[in-house]
């Protein structure tokens, strides 16, 4: 998957993960629109979940 800053959040296809840099700790929301994923610390941990849902689908698909 190929992760690419748009706005204020990192997109990929209708994947988004958005940063809450505010919130004590700092921490990531992963979503495909209209769906919401998930809470992450890191950005990395919020791409790696999307990876394992897109290839689980892909799966499920064949």
């Amino acid at each position: 998957m190929k992760w690419v800053q748009q706005g204020e959040c990192l997109a990929c296809g209708d994947w988004r993960i958005f940063r809450y840099a505010l919130a004590d700790p700092p921490y990531y929301e992963l979503w495909r629109w209209p769906q919401y994923l998930g809470q992450f610390k890191t950005s990395d941990e919020a791409k790696a979940e999307a990876a394992r849902l897109m290839n689980e689908r892909e799966m499920d698909a064949a």
